[in-house]
């Protein structure tokens, strides 16, 4: 059971099933919107030995519920390799 108080940490990991692996960061506005229990999350494609975005690279948003029973959430993924295999992971508070 999640805690219904405190921020969730997040991990989102973009798994690509095949031998080009991209890696991807948050950045951008994110976060608590207002005094909502919703938050943001921007993710995007880096460049694995620069760490820089990748321009026109694959991104991604997700809005999150801070807290309740259950992690309630929606992801839009973006520029996404077609056919790829992609993997959400979710970590829940404390950081395992």
């Amino acid at each position: 059971m999640m805690a219904k108080k405190g921020w969730i940490v997040i991990v989102i990991t973009l798994v690509i099933s095949s031998t080009f692996v991209t890696c991807v960061t948050a950045k951008g506005p994110h976060g608590q919107a207002g005094k909502s229990n919703i938050a943001h999350l921007y993710l995007y494609e880096k460049d694995p030995i620069s760490w820089n975005i990748t321009e026109n690279g694959s991104w991604g948003k997700m809005k999150y519920e801070l807290s309740g029973e259950e992690f309630d959430f929606v992801f839009n993924g973006h520029n996404l390799t077609p056919f790829e295999n992609y993997s959400l992971i979710y970590y829940p508070d404390p950081w395992p």
